[in-house]
């Protein structure tokens, strides 16, 4: 009994020995330094997570510079105007329209812009996406009243970063899909020398809105016509990349308001001294699968992934196609490793 409680004796000095380190310790100037460094570095993370840096910024300076398969250079930029928080789209249109196959057949490239976000988690996604060498992120908030400035900002950039070579401009939204074999096919058939022209579905004899509560009021002050020039309805339209710049200097003249159609497609245009040619049976919401003439270019009302997809699949392999065309479709197909059957 003694030596057991002695060896308890013992045990208990051991532990109180023990406590008397740590408790010294944790009192040393060392320990204390550690600690609250560690302590920053989490406050700091904590902190970066709830309030990080905004991404206000961003321009793809690799965009024209990669070459196709066939170390072509990018000929046409594909443009497709989106927001911030629609990833699930942009991603939905690279796995199709701007799938990897396609730049391999095709010199054509895909760029998707908008304005920044001040929501900083939505902000840290486009930090990420952008990594992806596909985004313009113009230096404006994205929002209704900033959309020529995103827009006009947007031209400048491909402009600049993407001449000599350049050739068209095709300008879509994430939700409207580019036949780019079509386009393909119509663009080659234009003549750069005389092609002065917006080609889209086009307006005509439209009122200018003036009522206050409409989210199409124009005051007098910025456009003083009862009628809107002609312009293109919706986002999409082509127009020849020599005439890019003049686009972006008519804008520094012109009063912004923020109506794409009427502002970037119908005012402009009349300074810059650029027309319209009428396409609108070549825009629809349902493919014609069955006319070889007439084949859409663009295809409006593509909202979800599994219609990107599918819509994208059909210009592949459910349309009658030229020699040309039939030929690119095959070898985007391949390198899908799909086979299509007559």
């Amino acid at each position: 009994m003694k030596m057991n409680a002695s060896s308890k004796g013992t045990s208990s000095s051991r532990n109180m020995s023990l406590m008397v380190m740590v408790s010294r310790q944790s009192r040393s100037p060392m320990t204390l330094i550690v600690f609250s460094f560690l302590s920053m570095v989490v406050l700091g993370l904590v902190l970066h997570h709830f309030t990080g840096t905004l991404l206000r910024q961003h321009f793809p300076t690799q965009l024209c510079r990669r070459r196709n398969a066939a170390g072509v250079a990018t000929s046409v930029v594909v443009a497709v105007r989106t927001k911030p928080n629609n990833d699930t789209l942009r991603q939905a249109i690279r796995d199709s329209m701007a799938h990897s196959a396609v730049h391999s057949a095709l010199p054509w490239e895909v760029v998707f812009y908008t304005g920044y976000t001040v929501d900083i988690v939505k902000s840290r996604a486009l930090r990420r996406e952008v990594l992806k060498g596909d985004m313009i992120i113009a230096p404006y908030e994205a929002s209704s009243e900033n959309t020529i400035k995103v827009f006009i900002e947007t031209l400048r950039w491909i402009s600049q970063q993407c001449e000599p070579g350049l050739r068209h401009l095709v300008h879509t939204n994430d939700t409207t899909m580019v036949d780019l074999l079509t386009a393909y096919e119509y663009t080659n058939g234009l003549e750069d020398a005389s092609d002065r022209h917006f080609h889209c579905s086009m307006v005509q004899l439209l009122p200018v809105e003036r009522n206050p509560n409409s989210s199409n009021y124009v005051p007098e002050e910025l456009f003083r016509d009862s009628m809107w020039p002609t312009h293109c309805e919706g986002d999409a339209f082509i127009v020849h990349a020599k005439h890019l710049k003049a686009i972006v200097l008519s804008s520094e003249a012109i009063p912004q308001y923020p109506l794409l159609g009427p502002y970037v497609t119908g005012h402009l245009p009349v300074l810059a001294r650029l027309g319209h040619r009428n396409i609108a049976n070549r825009t629809c919401t349902r493919r014609n699968l069955t006319s070889k003439d007439n084949r859409p270019i663009f295809i409006g009302s593509v909202t979800t992934k599994s219609l990107w997809w599918t819509r994208w699949l059909e210009t592949l392999v459910c349309c009658q196609h030229s020699n040309k065309t039939e030929e690119l479709a095959e070898q985007i197909l391949r390198k899908l490793k799909f086979h299509s059957t007559d």
